[in-house]
């Protein structure tokens, strides 16, 4: 069976950015609500940890979707989900049931960054708006 890689690199991009351009509009669209996640994490200065929350996650989403910058976007929402992960997710902080489930959400982000680390190194392949 043969396939094109570019179409398949096509599709690992849609599938990478989704989650990002998602909560990144719903962050965007529930304003109070993101700032009020950003206490609750004690981040410092909660509107302008919100703002670049956001930009991050629609800049670095729009990147891997058309293959602009698709590796700097890459790379950013990599770092972005491994941060992330440890602060919303650390599964060391937790005990049994809890524990588990944090685990497994971190091991699916990990799966996410994997696949950011493989874009990263490929490229976005033929079928981008640029490079």
């Amino acid at each position: 069976m043969s396939h094109d890689p570019d179409l398949v690199l096509l599709i690992a991009r849609v599938c990478l950015a989704a989650v990002f351009l998602y909560s990144g509009v719903t962050k965007a669209i529930d304003w109070p609500g993101t700032v009020a996640e950003m206490k609750f994490f004690n981040l410092p200065v909660p509107p302008l940890t919100a703002a670049v929350t956001v930009i991050w996650q629609l800049g670095g989403g729009l990147s891997v979707l058309s293959g602009v910058w698709a590796q700097t976007g890459a790379v950013a929402l990599g770092v972005f989900t491994v941060i992330a992960t440890m602060m919303g997710h650390g599964f060391w902080r937790h005990e049994g049931a809890e524990f588990k489930q944090h685990l497994n959400i971190s091991l699916e982000h990990l799966a996410i960054v994997g696949g950011f680390v493989a874009l990263a190194l490929t490229g976005p392949g033929a079928y981008a708006l640029g490079t």
